[in-house]
């Protein structure tokens, strides 16, 4: 485990278990920002950041302080199983509320509103510009039993809250309306929680071994990652303003660094004692950095801890300088261009191009010893790929010697690290445990950990040309008339969703599918294609194989799975390549609808069976008939077409009869209103005397290619070329026999 590195300060005061930090936003009493310790004692510290002194005790009950939240008015506080305090900022008491609410949960204060944890799951709200009394709680009705409430959270600049229950509910609640926005499951009871404004991301400690990140995105719930962790229990999580760092304290006794975009982790601090709470500096203050995290732990001391990264950093550097070695961004190893020599810091292994073979760096004898000759695709940071081919190595080879200085200082050198909000990229050398997957804050110790010869299946890399398979979904149940038995859907390597409405790869038209239901992922692991199913926050709950499946836990999917959601039931293939079979083409789908036996086939002339095809075609769609519209159940009478006949329509400017030459004009009609009104009477012919036309302009169809006003009488047609027309007959006769 790597050593704990030294803090910018710490504060040794006579203080007992630490469980709560407050960093204060704005100055009090001498003008300045203070930092506030809540102790098992029930006794909170208040220190002097200037001169890192304690400037006062104060007792705020017999019971441990769980929670300290900053007011408009001063301080809350929160005691185990006895009651909610609200002080002045000068330490006086302002209320006191008695509560029997024995758990760890924080108090939550925003914009006026106080929120308290309850008894039976109930959180309390509390305006503190009036009484400070209780205005409305929060709870669930009808029987729902979900244990004591373990984290609240106000949504800065809404009127929603986060809130964590005990028996994994994480539910968004409306604080205005009293009603659930959205709600959803994790298989553990939470410990703590952390939400960070700025990327909408909530990372939810459990008891378990495990740390869940989602994503609030328009009032839905969505699981981005797990992250495992060695030992269960996690006690305190807290969040970065910008949410790229996170930091968990563990019942181990160890900090945990992760990146919040991946949940990554980043380092690992070994504390001597255990740590019950952490938190950023989210402020830049006059003698905190922003940025800094504070830890407390059962030891009565509170650490500044700077930034880790910048230890590590000069120690690579250092060790870079000093071996032959240079990182290649391309391969993302280490080359060495005198002995052409790859390093791979993920295994500890050196590959020699010139033997194909990898080796290990002995200590005790200080020689090179034979591993493997497994021989992946290389490219060194000339630009040249050097591929090599499967070839059996030479195990009594020796590699070109090496200095044990050279090879010693290269185990532990590593790529200059960033800061801890940056992913640590693919090639990075760390000091790496294989059972935990862990990322050690301290290079200089490295231990030699090989647990697998370096392919591409152990670093999770597709070969070259890896052809990943695709999901087809077919329909073999369905209780929804705009989807069909038999219908396919393609899920590739990129993902997809399925929900009842809206952009998702696979839309089911069922009310007891919920918008957003379930999502697919794929993953390449140790050398095999992974799809996994998760159901996000569905309200009728997701089967796989007639199992019901856990919200937000991902399970594995394999080929010929069955998935129920509502009432439709869909068969997965998975095939490897490009090859499918009969119950997955749509071409073959007979197991679904089989075929009459000895179906005749049509015979006769092209044309005749073209005619056959087209009745076929509207006789399925209900276009036979006189009308082309949808047929009409037996015994319905048509009301509209009844009031249209008799009536006529209800608006004005529809058109509901039509003209014709062969009548003269109604007095309704337009074209006679117009007329009338330039002093036309029925009967005189048109023009300024009324000598004009008195019939309409007939409408003739000229069936010639001849010009206007040419006569038709004399008109005679081109005549063909005797050769053409007969070379037409010969043609139409060989197709149609």
């Amino acid at each position: 485990m790597a050593k704990t590195p030294d803090p910018v300060y710490s504060f040794r005061g006579e203080m007992k278990d630490i469980l709560c930090i407050l960093l204060t936003e704005r100055s009090i009493e001498s003008g300045d920002l203070k930092l506030l310790l809540g102790t098992v004692q029930g006794i909170v510290h208040q220190w002097d950041l200037k001169m890192k002194r304690e400037e006062k005790k104060i007792r705020v009950g017999e019971m441990a302080c769980v929670s300290l939240v900053e007011t408009s008015s001063g301080f809350a506080t929160l005691e185990k199983g006895e009651s909610l305090k609200i002080w002045t900022t000068s330490w006086d008491l302002l209320k006191k509320i008695d509560i029997d609410y024995c758990g760890f949960c924080n108090l939550a204060y925003s914009s006026g509103k106080l929120f308290y944890p309850k008894n039976d799951g109930k959180i309390g709200i509390i305006d503190t510009s009036d009484d400070f009394s209780e205005k409305s709680q929060l709870f669930y009705k009808y029987n729902k039993k979900h244990g004591e409430v373990m984290y609240i959270k106000m949504l800065a600049g809404s009127k929603n809250i986060i809130a964590c229950y005990e028996s994994g509910l994480i539910a968004v609640w409306d604080c205005e309306s009293g009603m659930v926005v959205c709600e959803t499951e994790i298989s553990d009871t939470p410990m703590c929680a952390d939400y960070c404004e700025s990327t909408s991301a909530l990372v939810i400690g459990t008891v378990g071994n495990s740390l869940a990140k989602f994503t609030l995105k328009s009032d839905t719930l969505e699981l981005e990652c797990r992250r495992e962790i060695t030992n269960p229990g996690v006690s305190s999580v807290s969040l970065r303003d910008d949410g790229k760092l996170c930091a968990a304290t563990c019942w181990d006794g160890n900090v945990r660094y992760f990146s919040t975009k991946s949940m990554k982790l980043l380092a690992v601090l070994d504390n001597k004692s255990t740590p019950n709470c952490a938190i950023f500096n989210k402020i830049e203050r006059p003698h905190c950095a922003k940025g800094l995290v504070l830890v407390g732990g059962n030891d009565g001391r509170v650490w500044d801890l700077k930034n880790l990264a910048e230890d590590v950093r000069s120690v690579a550097e250092q060790t870079l300088n000093q071996s032959a070695f240079v990182y290649d961004s391309q391969s993302g190893n280490y080359y060495n261009h005198e002995q052409q020599c790859y390093y791979i810091p993920d295994h500890k292994l050196y590959y020699y191009v010139a033997n194909k073979a990898y080796y290990t760096y002995d200590e005790e004898t200080n020689a090179m010893k034979f591993y493997s000759s497994t021989e992946p695709q290389y490219q060194d940071s000339s630009g040249s790929s050097t591929t090599q081919e499967n070839v059996d190595a030479d195990k009594n080879s020796t590699p070109p010697s090496s200095s044990a200085a050279e090879v010693s200082s290269m185990e532990t050198a590593s790529k200059p690290l960033r800061a801890f909000d940056d992913e640590i990229e693919e090639g990075e050398i760390v000091d790496e445990d294989d059972e935990e997957g862990e990322i050690k804050s301290n290079p200089a110790s490295p231990q030699m950990v090989i647990c697998a010869s370096p392919t591409r299946n152990d670093l999770n890399v597709e070969p070259d040309g890896h052809c990943a398979p695709c999901i087809r979904i077919t329909v073999r149940e369905c209780s929804s008339a705009r989807l069909e038995v038999g219908q396919l859907f393609i899920i590739t390597r990129t993902g997809g969703s399925l929900g009842r409405e809206g952009d998702h790869d696979i839309v089911v038209p069922d009310d007891s599918v919920s918008k957003k239901h379930l999502t697919f992922h794929y993953a390449y692991r140790e050398g095999v294609d992974v799809y996994e199913i998760v159901d996000g926050c569905s309200r009728n709950n997701t089967f796989l194989n007639g199992l019901q499946m856990r919200k937000g836990q991902p399970y594995l999917l394999e080929h010929g799975a069955v998935l129920k959601v509502g009432g439709t039931t869909l068969l997965c293939h998975i095939h490897a390549g490009r090859d499918t079979c009969a119950e997955c083409e749509p071409s073959c789908l007979g197991f679904m609808t089989p075929l009459s036996p000895q179906q005749a086939q049509p015979q006769g002339s092209l044309r005749q069976r073209h005619a056959q095809e087209v009745q076929q075609i509207k006789k399925k769609f209900g276009l036979s008939g006189p009308q082309s519209g949808p047929r009409l159940p037996k015994g319905y009478e048509d009301k509209s077409k009844l009031r249209r006949e008799t009536v006529g329509s209800s608006h004005d400017s529809e058109k509901t009869e039509s003209t014709s030459t062969d009548a003269p004009l109604r007095s309704d009609n337009k074209g006679y209103g117009m007329l009338a009104k330039m002093g036309w009477k029925e009967g005189q012919g048109v023009g300024k005397s009324s000598d004009g036309a008195k019939e309409p302009v007939n409408v003739t169809v000229k069936l010639s290619k001849r010009g206007l006003g040419c006569p038709e009488d004399d008109y005679v047609p081109p005549s063909k070329p005797k050769s053409k027309s007969k070379t037409l007959q010969i043609t139409k006769q060989r197709f149609e026999a």
